[in-house]
């Protein structure tokens, strides 16, 4: 037979992968650096951590009673993705591949014969076989201790329960007896108590009585004094009746005989006329409505214009908070294209 060729230096070399990852990492703690000063920068003064008080910390002792931590067995195997446990299962690897390698070569050469392969494998059968008998063995022992303490177990229940039992019947037939005792103490008491309710309700039953009767005086005297209080008060209000319309009547017998004077006929009304009294800046009714009829105008005036210079004024910051967003989503997206092609 040939030989085969040799394999290539190449396959058992370390590979790529780990200059990468240090790469990787290195990018990886500079990012977050980046980010922890940025929110660190961001963070308010009330999220900052700070030191406790001694007396804070002694509040938060730990509890004496701990649970125990719960046993889990998972039937995966353990994935360890850490560059000493990688570089280490490399070199178990490569030290495999390296004794296959040789054994290869050995074959090839003659090395080993094939009686040695066949007592080899009978030994491992044989083993095999020893294993699988001696797994039955101790599951069968462990099957005759598991039955056996149940067995135990069941017989110290029914004990526990028989103990349990007879307790419970005695304890059941003291309290009976001392239920019938306190059922006769109550009972005396509550004959007592009867012969007591039955004497107050007669009482309250003669005071409800004497209480009605004196109700039904009090509101005969009521009514009655409510009545001669509303006759009173009618007589008074038909007297101030009277005297308000003889009050009114004479008021207006002086009100006539004052208008029938000559001098105090009413003159003609004439609103352009002044007044007279010497005042300054005086003037008559109609020159008045005339002013304050152009001082609206005017005033109606100044607020159209008010109004159409906050329009402007709103129309142009618009403008301007639209550019502005317009400039800011450049950004972004500039900012966004620039750290896709990084990740």
């Amino acid at each position: 037979m040939e030989k085969m060729r040799p394999v290539p230096r190449t396959v058992f070399a370390q590979p790529k992968e780990f200059h990468n990852i240090e790469e990787q990492k290195k990018q990886n703690r500079e990012r977050i650096k980046e980010l922890r000063l940025e929110s660190d920068t961001r963070q308010p003064s009330c999220a900052r951590l700070s030191v406790r008080k001694k007396k804070q910390q002694e509040l938060h002792h730990p509890s004496m009673f701990k649970a125990q931590p719960v046993k889990r067995v998972s039937n995966k195997a353990e994935v360890r993705l850490n560059t000493a446990s990688i570089v280490r299962e490399w070199e178990v690897y490569k030290k495999m591949e390296e004794e296959q390698e040789k054994k290869f070569c050995d074959l090839e050469a003659g090395a080993f014969d094939c009686i040695a392969y066949k007592s080899w494998r009978s030994e491992q059968e044989k083993r095999k076989t020893s294993d699988r008998l001696a797994l039955a063995e101790k599951l069968r022992l462990n099957s005759l201790l598991s039955r056996e303490s149940a067995f135990h177990a069941k017989r110290k229940l029914l004990q526990e329960k028989r103990t349990n039992a007879s307790s419970l019947e005695e304890e059941s037939h003291r309290l009976q007896e001392q239920l019938e005792r306190t059922n006769k103490a109550e009972l005396i008491k509550a004959s007592i108590v009867a012969k007591g309710v039955r004497a107050n309700r007669a009482g309250v039953r003669h005071a409800a009585r004497k209480v009605q009767v004196d109700k039904k005086n009090t509101a005969k005297m009521m009514a009655y004094e409510k009545q001669k209080d509303h006759e009173r008060i009618n007589e008074q209000l038909d007297e101030d009746r009277r005297k308000k319309a003889s009050i009114i009547k004479r008021i207006r017998s002086e009100e006539e005989a004052w208008l029938l004077e000559k001098e105090n006929y009413p003159r003609p009304y004439d609103p352009t006329d002044i007044p007279g009294y010497g005042l300054l800046s005086e003037m008559s009714l109609a020159e008045l409505k005339e002013r304050l009829f152009l001082l609206r105008q005017q005033n109606s005036i100044i607020l159209a214009d008010k109004i159409k210079d906050i329009k402007c004024q709103r129309q142009t910051k618009i403008e301007n908070i639209t550019e502005l967003q317009k400039l800011i989503s450049c950004f972004k997206n500039a900012k966004a294209a620039s750290r896709s092609p990084s990740k």
